[in-house]
């Protein structure tokens, strides 16, 4: 008994993984990886991690587990390892993805016009794509585009006629409503801060 590490166990390996002295078959508090969490509440059993961090959630801590984003990219390929980026953008090419870049959105973006591509005037009933263009410092980050119409047709108020999402033009077909003359105003907002800035065109009207 002097030199078993589980006396009252049969225990012919005597594995000790934890090297505490009390053997794994007996040891009441297994910690095999002595990294202060138990087995039974580890998220890493053999991998040392005592903030237990878990980003994806899975049950397997981030210290152990090949994908911790759970975005399908294995943390040594995948440009935000640490968060959710399935289609890996990086308009920067600087390894880092755009929805972890540091670099992306420190700066505004600045919408430089809203154009029309067919000059007014136009009869009613024509489609006129109209297009935000910016102006982008950072080269990357994420941006969502709204535009709204102000003219004989809304009551000379803007109503929204497109809502925030990732196309940067609106096909406006043009209504006997519109009648007039127009404006269309495009929001841009940044899909990180939250922030939006806004840009009108100029008049366009309707015949």
């Amino acid at each position: 008994n002097g030199g078993d590490n589980c006396p009252n166990v049969y225990n012919p390996t005597q594995a000790d993984i934890n090297s505490n002295g009390v053997g794994d078959a007996c040891d009441q508090v297994t910690d095999t990886d002595s990294d202060g969490i138990a087995d039974l509440s580890d998220n890493c059993l053999t991998t040392p991690n005592p903030d237990q961090s878990d980003v994806d959630s899975d049950g397997n801590g981030d210290a152990c587990d090949d994908d911790m984003d759970a975005d399908g990219y294995a943390n040594g390929s995948d440009n935000c390892p640490n968060v959710y980026n399935t289609d890996q953008a990086d308009a920067d090419g600087d390894g880092i993805g755009n929805a972890c870049d540091p670099v992306c959105n420190n700066n505004p973006v600045t919408i430089t016009s809203v154009t029309p591509d067919l000059s007014s005037p136009r009869t009613a009933g024509t489609t006129v794509v109209m297009t935000a263009n910016l102006t982008n410092p950072d080269k990357c980050g994420t941006y969502l585009y709204s535009f709204a119409l102000k003219g004989p047709g809304t009551g000379n108020v803007y109503v929204s006629k497109q809502v925030y999402g990732p196309s940067s033009q609106w096909n406006w077909i043009t209504a006997t409503a519109d009648r007039g003359t127009n404006y269309v105003k495009v929001s841009i907002k940044d899909g990180v801060t939250g922030t939006v800035v806004t840009k009108v065109s100029n008049a366009y009207v309707v015949q």
